[in-house]
């Protein structure tokens, strides 16, 4: 189900398909489990991760709904991962 970033997807993989992008956190402190800033946050993670999804809800014409959407999205078939953005916090101003 989850496929390298620049992966063909053939149009006719999927019924209803359609893309969702997300992104994935990657922790790399349990710092994280105490923080109590935004920044703190953020340094006790590792990386960002690009990651889409192509749901293929299944559903009748005319009779799409929010919790429709849900199920579909928990059964989606296809997903892609792109490379990690690693996650550095640098504190203070930078001058160009």
């Amino acid at each position: 189900m989850v496929h390298r970033s620049g992966t063909p997807v053939p149009i006719d993989s999927s019924r209803r398909g359609f893309l969702e992008a997300d992104f994935a956190f990657r922790v790399g402190s349990d710092s994280i489990n105490t923080a109590e800033s935004d920044l703190e946050l953020l340094a006790g993670l590792d990386a960002i991760i690009p990651f889409a999804e192509i749901p293929d809800p299944y559903f009748a014409e005319g009779a799409r709904s929010i919790t429709g959407m849900v199920v579909a999205n928990m059964a989606t078939r296809m997903a892609f991962v792109g490379e990690p953005a690693t996650v550095t916090i640098g504190i203070g101003r930078h001058s160009n």
